[in-house]
């Protein structure tokens, strides 16, 4: 009857949570995720630019996809006597809702929990001796992405994307007084998954 107040669903009846839970196990599909990406700082009044790479695995099932994913750019020229980030890094958690299963191109929105590296070289301060120096932040981040992905029904399937990571954290250098900012990054991202 459905009517166990201990249990409070129908016998044999599974929760949502468990459902979903085997949906995943059962239903999903993996995919190996690469994308080449252009990331884009403000920083001390201009903007920066990195490019770089997105490697990640992902389980897809119906409209979701879970996945980890691994970022790495890189500025590429020198920039000696000014402050720039050069280095960029994530390692991150990240789920995306897609707004069809089945159509051949859909788009999608997502959300990422992961750790952010940043690496900053610039001018020493005042007082510090002369020439540049680096500085390295590290912390927790979480990133916002929305994008589109082309050729579903296909086993190779192209993605683009914009991205927004939002670190958790303020890149402070106390020491050689390099840096003393909080630094967003926005990041367009085109790749595949296969």
């Amino acid at each position: 009857l459905g009517n166990d107040p201990v249990v409070l669903h129908a016998p044999g009846e599974q929760s949502f949570f468990s459902a979903r839970v085997l949906e995943l196990a059962n239903l999903g599909k993996n995919t190996f995720d690469v994308a080449a990406v252009e990331a884009m700082s403000l920083l001390a009044g201009r903007a920066t630019f990195q490019p770089g790479v997105l490697v990640g695995f992902t389980r897809e099932v119906s409209a979701w996809q879970l996945g980890v994913e691994a970022l790495f750019a890189q500025r590429l020229n020198g920039h000696a006597g000014r402050l720039d980030l050069d280095t960029l890094g994530r390692l991150q958690v990240t789920g995306a809702l897609y707004f069809s299963k089945d159509a051949d191109v859909s788009g999608f929105t997502g959300l990422s929990l992961g750790l952010g590296y940043q690496r900053f070289t610039g001018p020493r301060g005042a007082g510090l001796g002369r020439g540049d120096g680096e500085y390295s932040a590290v912390g927790p981040g979480v990133a916002i992405r929305a994008g589109l992905e082309l050729f579903r029904a296909t086993t190779t399937r192209v993605t683009i994307f914009a991205e927004a990571f939002i670190p958790m954290f303020v890149a402070s250098d106390d020491e050689t007084e390099i840096v003393h900012t909080y630094v967003p990054t926005v990041a367009l991202c085109a790749g595949t998954r296969f």
